[in-house]
């Protein structure tokens, strides 16, 4: 689990949704405002979007990971 979270790429679960870093905070934030995409699996193509994945936005809490 550690080795995921110290990667430098954010993440996406594979284009699902928009690039989430993961960084050490001295403070976590209580939320953070988040994106998501509905997606259709299409054999040739993998994930293919819906729709807008900025245009559907909400506020969600953030929850601190500690090891």
């Amino acid at each position: 689990m550690e080795g995921f979270l110290k990667r430098p790429e954010p993440y996406t679960a594979h284009g699902l949704l928009l690039p989430v870093p993961y960084e050490h905070l001295a403070q976590p934030p209580k939320e953070r405002r988040t994106c998501l995409s509905v997606a259709r699996g299409q054999d040739a193509e993998g994930w293919v979007p819906q729709g807008d994945m900025g245009a559907n936005c909400f506020t969600a809490p953030q929850l601190a990971y500690r090891p």
